[in-house]
């Protein structure tokens, strides 16, 4: 296994790693272009259920570091069969412009 360090926002990693060189931060905020289309049951009617739920991240990584962003609390957990079209958004601010 190779060395690892720890950096000076207490992160350990990889010795001489560039994702360990500067703290997480937002580059840009862009607006969503998702769109979902729910599926519909025999009677017309969307599937949409809302019950109890969990999060959770298997793997965790550096390279897409979402799982520092810890849940505070859970609001309502929603499972959505249908079709979803991941478009590119708008970017609405561009903090190194």
């Amino acid at each position: 296994m190779g060395k690892f360090t720890v950096d000076r926002f207490g992160q350990s990693g990889p010795a001489h790693s560039p994702l360990y060189e500067v703290p997480f931060q937002v580059s840009q905020y862009v607006e969503d272009a998702t769109e979902l289309v729910p599926a519909t049951d025999a009677s017309g009617r969307m599937e949409i259920y809302k019950g109890v739920g969990s999060v959770m991240m298997p793997n965790e990584t550096d390279v897409w570091p979402i799982y520092k962003l810890k849940p505070i609390r859970m609001v309502d957990a929603y499972l959505i069969r249908g079709d979803m079209d991941f478009g590119y958004g708008k970017i609405l601010k561009d903090f190194n412009a």
